[in-house]
């Protein structure tokens, strides 16, 4: 096994923890289904302060299409060596009970400081503007 598929096993144990650990937050209680569409696989998951949506991108065939052509292009390198498509990044999406996107840092930041100390690469996104990033640093990537 290389490096990148030990560290993609390590970051899928903990990113699962990462979404159990919302409900230690009073964000949700319990996981309450999986849909998948075209562009995202989503685990939705409601509580009683709040709900959250784990969304992977990672074998989605229409985003990655859609990626591949954009790169193809020319008009998008960074997706090439997005964490996301190595395994190594998820996006967690949280909500207020009434249904309210929260995209402040605020919401994510107990998380955010609990996934730090889980690991010594991983990363919260809302160091850097992306509150709800949650990933592995990888060759220099958050």
């Amino acid at each position: 096994m290389n490096d990148l598929a030990k560290l993609r096993c390590e970051f899928s144990l903990l990113a699962s923890g990462l979404v159990m650990k919302v409900r230690d937050f009073g964000m949700m209680a319990a996981f309450n289904e999986v849909k998948r569409s075209n562009e995202q696989a989503i685990i939705n998951a409601y509580g009683q302060a709040g709900r959250a949506h784990l969304a992977e991108v990672l074998g989605a065939r229409g985003f990655w299409d859609l990626a591949k052509a954009i790169v193809d292009n020319g008009a998008a390198n960074g997706i090439r060596n997005s964490l996301h498509e190595q395994g190594l990044a998820v996006d967690l999406l949280m909500y207020d009970t009434e249904g309210n996107y929260l995209p402040g840092s605020g919401s994510y930041k107990e998380l955010g400081e609990w996934w730090e100390m889980q690991h010594p690469l991983a990363r919260w996104g809302g160091r850097f503007g992306d509150a709800g990033h949650f990933s592995f640093e990888h060759q220099g990537r958050k």
